[in-house]
């Protein structure tokens, strides 16, 4: 094995020494001190090294001093050029004279030939070569058979990095500025221009560093986008001709777009090169360029032929649908929709109102063939079912100010009388079933589940927690739960005074109800529920000592590890059948994220059962929809979706022992069937609740349980002793302690700069590099360097590491 420079120096040491005998002396010219760092480490056994400070006078003093017969070996070392009448000739001619630098030293051991090239990087710069001793002291390098590779070496030494690698140079040349000056002080600018040239194939190369930089961005964004967009490379007569350096650059340039150190440069870059070549101008939509992502102006292009295809009024829709979505789908995960928010919501916007426009029509023709309530409520809450139209509808709502105004007119607005045609038409057919059939509530008998539970339980009471909303939590909690969502025939009229209560303690004995004008009074036996602080009162009653009841706010920070049941309260949005606060779509999205937040944490709290029911859904009524209003006649009280004691055209009128109800048994209660409101004062909600419909009457009954903990690969991350490059060269490592232990993300932390990886079984070691700190920046003394769970966010690793930068 070769053991690198500073072993072969003390070979060819020993062997000058044992040809003198056993005493002799080493008189060692280096010329621009070259070797210094090897001197006193290569110096033989047995053999004592006298470094020149300045003064051969006092060279030879001391050595007379130390050995007056000059008995002994002694290696002399002198890091100058020698002079013309050397002061130590005597010396020389009784021992061996060595006129040996750090170029001799490569030309002796690696049989490099001593070339002007070499000769102008290691003699006129003789400060490079301690960055090639560093670097070969111990270990020589692979593949050194000609300059290139030393030249390459001092290069990936002033750029940084720990060792050469091309495309690493690359991306930090065109990233940061600064590098001209630190490449010609040490004799290697030139050198990098025409190493950029000949790796690069550009057919010129600036000679400014500005000019240089542009030129290559520009050729390595130009290359990739040409292979979206064939034809166009003939039009940049720089653009190398070799096809292989073509791909060569089409390649930096996508990785430069994937390293998130970088990606500020990517986009300066981008947006210079689209503006100053007018690339909108010089293409146009087609197959192929419907992936491309290197330019932003891309996104505008599809935008403005999707506008143009549909038409302003969306006359074109119904028969282009399944395309735009394509083209929607593939342009929403591209660089610039991640990069820039509005874009990627505008074509999210466009995704969710397609597939509303296409669904709905669908739906509406299906429910044609359907005969039974049951029918209706398993089309609807089945893994694919409809509640999908309602979850696009909020989504698509939630981003309905982002699309331009074309789109809206043209895409948006015709997928919401899609919507309204669907809420409308099938919910009629529902009622017609439900006509026929009568309804059975089955929410007053929950809390029964809640009592044979026999684990640490958790019970969330969700206010207006419609079926696809908890659908939506299913799938946020999949990767650590085992979650199921069953449909639940809600009481009617669907408010929160009755649907509260139904799920209390007791209600599956009967809810004795009283209808007045202006508030609904609620009992289980002789205990008022028609109040939230009824219902407390009903809860605290029911549970066992140590039990909780609490609001959702309330969860995160909060001490249960006493608890063997706790009742969750969200905020509650009615009264009486109408929204008392401003509902808006992304609030209603938002809440799912902070249920599932407080489910994870109350099973870091032990908890192992979990339920989540509602107390009613709701209508979401789309925009630009003008309800048809029904006289609710003599009735009693009216809200907008059910009057008690009215009696009119287009609605269901049972009576209210029909429903369960004890008070008033004979009474009569209207429901409108469609998406129709009995006509009241005021203007009318978007949320609308209280009715029949699938959307109203159909709640949801999740249950969760956290999964068997799966075991993550453990990771370990190799840490150098101190920092020498603002690039650190990291290493992570796996091990698994099963065959099923699961892949882990994880981020790797360099001060306030990181990368994330995935890493598993299959891939058990990863080199990772991150860009830490700028060209300019000062550097810290010491620097963090973590390794963090990307998905929990627990620290698996971290050091404090000295940064001592070489350059």
């Amino acid at each position: 094995m070769d053991l690198g420079l500073e072993h072969w120096l003390r070979e060819e040491i020993r062997a000058a020494l044992d040809r003198l005998g056993e005493h002799g002396i080493l008189v060692w010219y280096d010329p621009g001190g070259t070797l210094q760092e090897l001197a006193e480490g290569a110096t033989a056994e047995g053999a004592n090294l006298l470094r020149f400070a300045g003064s051969y006078l006092a060279l030879r003093y001391e050595l007379e001093e130390r050995a007056p017969e000059l008995e002994g070996r002694w290696v002399l070392y002198i890091p100058e050029r020698p002079p013309e009448v050397s002061w130590l000739r005597d010396l020389e001619a009784l021992g061996e004279r060595w006129d040996m630098d750090f170029l001799e030293v490569v030309h002796r051991k690696y049989g490099l030939p001593v070339t002007p090239r070499l000769s102008t990087l290691l003699r006129e710069h003789p400060e490079n070569a301690p960055a090639l001793i560093r670097a070969w002291r111990y270990r020589s390098p692979a593949g050194l058979t000609g300059e290139d590779p030393v030249v390459q070496a001092l290069l990936g030494y002033v750029l940084g990095l720990s060792s050469w690698d091309p495309v690493e140079a690359l991306l930090l040349f065109l990233s940061e500025s600064g590098w001209r000056e630190r490449l010609e002080a040490r004799g290697l600018w030139e050198e990098w221009r025409r190493w950029i040239a000949d790796y690069s194939g550009l057919r010129e190369a600036p000679e400014d560093e500005a000019g240089l930089r542009d030129r290559l961005g520009a050729a390595a964004l130009l290359c990739e986008f040409c292979r979206f967009a064939p034809g166009l490379e003939y039009a940049f007569a720089y653009l190398p001709p070799d096809e292989g350096r073509r791909q060569r650059l089409a390649d930096l340039a996508r990785l430069w777009r994937d390293r998130e150190s970088y990606r500020g440069a990517y986009e300066r870059m981008a947006l210079e090169v689209e503006q100053r070549y007018a690339l909108a101008s010089r293409i146009a939509p087609s197959k192929d360029l419907l992936w491309a992502e290197t330019f932003p102006c891309v996104d505008d292009l599809w935008r403005k032929e999707l506008r143009a295809a549909v038409g302003p009024d969306g006359s074109g829709l119904a028969d282009r649908a399944s395309r735009v979505r394509a083209v929607a789908e593939a342009r929403r995960g591209l660089f610039w929709a991640r990069r820039r928010p509005e874009v990627g919501r505008a074509w999210e916007a466009i995704e969710k109102a397609t597939l509303l426009f296409e669904r709905c029509g669908e739906a509406i023709r299906q429910s044609e063939d359907l005969q039974t309530s049951e029918d209706f409520i398993g089309r609807y809450t089945n893994k694919d079912g409809w509640w999908q139209l309602d979850l696009w509808a909020l989504e698509l709502a939630a981003l309905e100010g982002t699309p331009h105004p074309e789109e809206r007119s043209g895409v948006v607005f015709p997928a919401w009388q899609s919507y309204r045609e669907f809420l409308d038409l099938v919910n009629r057919r529902f009622a017609d079933a439900v006509q026929r059939e009568g309804w059975r509530p089955e929410q007053p008998s929950f809390w029964t589940r809640v009592e044979r539970a026999r684990e640490r339980t958790a019970v969330f009471l969700v206010d207006a927690f419609r079926f696809d909303l908890a659908r939506r939590v299913e799938e946020l909690l999949s990767r650590s739960f085992d979650a199921t969502v069953e449909p639940v025939r809600g009481v009617l009229p669907g408010i929160t005074e009755l649907g509260m209560a139904s799920l209390l303690p007791g209600a599956e004995g009967g809810l004795a109800v009283e209808w007045g004008e202006e508030r609904i009074r609620v009992r289980i036996g002789e205990q008022e529920v028609g109040s939230r602080d009824g219902r407390r009162a009903r809860l605290h009653a029911n549970l066992r000592p140590g039990d909780r009841v609490v609001e959702l706010e309330q969860v995160k920070g909060a001490d249960f590890l006493e608890a063997e049941r706790l009742v969750v309260l969200s905020r509650e949005l009615d009264k009486y059948g109408t929204f008392a606060v401003d509902l808006r779509p992304e609030g209603l999205l938002e809440l799912l994220e902070r249920i599932c937040d407080a489910v994870r944490y109350l099973t870091d709290q032990g908890f192992r059962q979990f339920f989540l029911v509602a107390d009613h859904g709701f209508l979401f009524v789309p925009p630009g929809t003008e309800l048809l209003t029904l006289s609710s006649g003599s009735a009693r009280l009216v809200q907008s979706r059910f009057a008690v004691g009215a009696v009119a055209e287009g609605c269901w009128v049972p009576k209210m022992s029909e429903l369960g109800w004890n008070a008033s048994p004979d009474e009569l209660i209207g429901f409108p069937m469609g998406l129709r409101v009995f006509s009241r004062p005021g203007p009318t909600s978007r949320f609308l609740h209280g009715g029949l419909s699938l959307q109203e009457s159909i709640v949801p009954l999740l249950t969760a349980r956290p999964h068997a903990p799966t075991p993550k690969v453990a990771v370990t991350l190799e840490v150098p002793e101190e920092l020498t490059s603002r690039i650190a060269v990291l290493l992570v490592r796996t091990r698994a302690m099963t065959l099923l232990a699961a892949p882990r993300r994880v981020r790797v932390q360099v001060g306030d700069r990181s990368e994330l990886i995935e890493v598993g079984i299959g891939r058990p070691e990863i080199q990772v590099r991150v860009a830490w700190l700028d060209f300019d920046a000062s550097p810290p003394p010491t620097v963090e360097i973590a390794l963090v769970d990307d998905e929990s966010g627990e620290v698996l690793d971290s050091r404090e590491v000295p940064v001592k930068l070489l350059l």
